[in-house]
């Protein structure tokens, strides 16, 4: 590797590529430092570009996610179950958020995003089945001990109904209320 009196610049570095050389490391660091920059600056020419790319190599970018799934199968388990057991409570939640969503978009029913802060300042704490105030403090997972007066949110119209994912279409009740309701 030969110094030049360029080195320390994104110039250094493009002399260093043209002798095939590797770039020291003032020169790198110049180079990354002014292409952080202009990719800064030319933001949606680089979105541009990547969704161009995307649309272009779909196939390639397909294939190629699916080998890495496949080799590193063990790897994304793990993370993903750590991910769960650490905020399983959290996860739980954003799982019924996807498969809501994923239910109502399938079926053509439509879908807006929604919280359960939004929905309890909608409605408040009690069950619009039997109205009665709702224990928000208890489990929310049935089989556990005091369930039954735990929050689920209900789907006023069920989505196999037509029914949406929004929260005009979302009420709070008993866990028990909203499993039994479907027996009657």
């Amino acid at each position: 590797m030969t110094i030049n009196n360029n080195c320390g610049t994104s110039s250094g570095h493009q002399r260093h590529r043209r002798l095939k050389e590797l770039p020291c490391d003032p020169c790198r660091l110049a180079y990354n430092e002014s292409m952080r920059s202009w990719k800064k600056a030319n933001r949606q020419k680089v979105l541009a570009s990547k969704k161009e790319y995307r649309h272009r190599s779909s196939e390639k970018i397909k294939t190629y996610q699916q080998k890495y799934r496949v080799v590193k199968k063990d790897f994304l388990r793990e993370r993903n179950n750590f991910f769960r057991k650490r905020n399983i409570v959290a996860y739980r939640a954003k799982q019924r958020e996807w498969d809501n969503r994923r239910r109502a978009l399938k079926m053509g029913n439509g879908y807006s995003p929604y919280t359960l802060d939004q929905v309890l300042e909608e409605y408040g704490s009690i069950c619009y089945l039997c109205e009665r105030p709702i224990d928000l403090s208890a489990p929310r997972k049935s089989g556990v001990e005091g369930w039954e007066h735990g929050l689920h949110l209900d789907h006023v119209i069920p989505l196999t109904k037509g029914g949406s994912d929004s929260l005009s279409n979302v009420a709070p009740t008993h866990a028990r209320c909203n499993l039994v309701k479907s027996f009657q």
